[in-house]
């Protein structure tokens, strides 16, 4: 999981030209989390990057978990969005949900590794309830693909690269990472 630049444009929303208050603390936190890690962010830090009062950050997010639960829920939604625009691109091909996969989340540019959250997942596991049940939703999608079997090989294709990146052991060169993605991309579409 990548971690979330809060875009204020979300699902339904008009594009705003300032940010409120609370996609500032989103922002703010995403990117500390980011920089420190989950375990090492305080609240006082968010509210000070964010520019808002200690009261104001309260008021929207009443404790750290809080914060890090809509950061986890603003990930899964900002990906969901990214997919479902994937999507409407290859609309009409083959096996369209596992393609829009690839395009998202198989690239050299997903974001740097999401190491942050890893120890908030492992202090708080019940923050990856929202994302098991976000990858079960998926994947029961790419079982209604034109082939389901193969649709899920290029799902566990992208997210063992992406684990292997962020473990920092991926043996492959961008190079050969793109042909490999880019030979899987074909095979989608063409099967």
């Amino acid at each position: 999981m990548a971690p979330v630049t809060h875009k204020p444009a979300a699902a339904g929303k008009p594009a705003r030209g300032r940010p409120n208050s609370r996609d500032r603390i989103l922002t703010a936190a995403a990117d500390l989390v980011a920089e420190a890690g989950a375990v090492h962010v305080s609240l006082d830090a968010v509210a000070e990057r964010a520019g808002v009062s200690k009261g104001g950050l309260l008021y929207n997010f009443p404790n750290k978990q809080t914060l890090l639960k809509a950061l986890v829920a603003e990930h899964l939604i900002d990906l969901d969005l990214r997919r479902a625009d994937a999507e409407e691109t290859v609309a009409g091909g083959r096996n369209a949900a596992a393609r829009a996969h690839l395009a998202v989340k198989g690239g050299c540019d997903v974001g740097p590794p999401p190491c942050g959250l890893l120890a908030a997942f492992a202090e708080n596991p019940d923050l990856l309830a929202p994302v098991r049940a976000n990858v079960a939703a998926f994947a029961g999608r790419l079982r209604e693909a034109d082939d389901p079997e193969l649709s899920l090989i290029a799902f566990l294709a992208v997210e063992g690269l992406n684990s292997l990146d962020l473990f920092e052991i991926n043996p492959l060169t961008a190079d050969e990472r793109a042909a490999v993605l880019a030979r899987l991309g074909r095979i989608l579409g063409a099967a």
